[in-house]
């Protein structure tokens, strides 16, 4: 048998399938983008200045009707609007 694969026996039958099953990129709490194996740091998701300010309104502690309606703009892929949306929410 070619010593580059397993015994029949082996959970991972396929050479290196462990690390395969463990690529796909993951966000973290701290908005990071994590993958590969071992976990390697790929992105920030936004950048300083949004994760600043998300941290800084916490929205997570707002009433659940209040985050109800921020739904779109929390989705929103126009990150300066996000960024001016938020200024004013958190001025008020």
């Amino acid at each position: 048998m070619d010593s580059r694969y397993p015994d029949a026996n082996s959970p991972y039958p396929i050479p290196n399938m462990r690390q395969m099953t463990q690529i796909r990129p993951t966000i973290t709490r701290d908005n990071i983008i994590v993958g590969d194996y071992p976990a390697r740091l790929i992105r920030n998701r936004f950048d300083e200045e949004l994760t600043a300010l998300l941290q800084a309104w916490q929205w997570w502690d707002l009433p659940y009707e209040e985050v109800a309606n921020l739904i779109p703009l929390l989705h929103s892929a126009d990150l300066a609007f996000v960024k001016k949306s938020i200024k004013a929410l958190m001025s008020e």
